[in-house]
């Protein structure tokens, strides 16, 4: 296997990025996992509304945003925040999310967002390979006979 010495000089940051990104990925297709897990639907209440800069990057053009709190089975409190408020509620309004169904903890966005952000793990973890082979010149066998 051949390995290109003279182009690790030139970016010493790019592999360690690299890293990153690709258990950026792993975390990212780990999410695939929220298919297979129950859900209810339960109310939650909004406890909080803002309105955040307008951006692109917001994904929620206005940027009207909402914290919303829930009990799970044990009665624990739990918070989310900085979703999007999209019915435009109000503090004291309720909305109902979806929740895994064993303890009723952790809030499970839809099955399509999941299948979404696993391709973007996916796209991650290929990315970053792709970059290490480009960087590292595996598969470049120059010193072969």
């Amino acid at each position: 296997m051949g390995y290109a010495d003279n182009k690790t000089h030139k970016l010493k940051i790019g592999p360690i990025i690299a890293v990153l990104v690709f258990i950026i990925g792993i975390i990212f297709m780990t999410k695939i996992t929220d298919l297979f897990v129950g859900t209810d639907e339960i109310e939650a209440a909004v406890v909080e509304t803002y309105e955040t800069q307008s951006s692109i990057h917001t994904h929620n053009p206005g940027g009207w945003k909402m914290n919303i709190e829930w009990l799970d089975l044990k009665g624990t409190v739990h918070t989310e925040g900085n979703l999007a408020n999209k019915d435009g509620l109000d503090v004291g309004d309720t909305c109902i999310i979806s929740v895994d169904a064993k303890t009723h903890s952790g809030r499970v966005p839809s099955k399509v967002g999941s299948i979404l952000v696993f391709v973007m793990g996916v796209c991650f973890c290929g990315g970053s390979l792709a970059y290490a082979k480009v960087v590292f010149g595996f598969g470049n066998n120059k010193y072969k006979n």
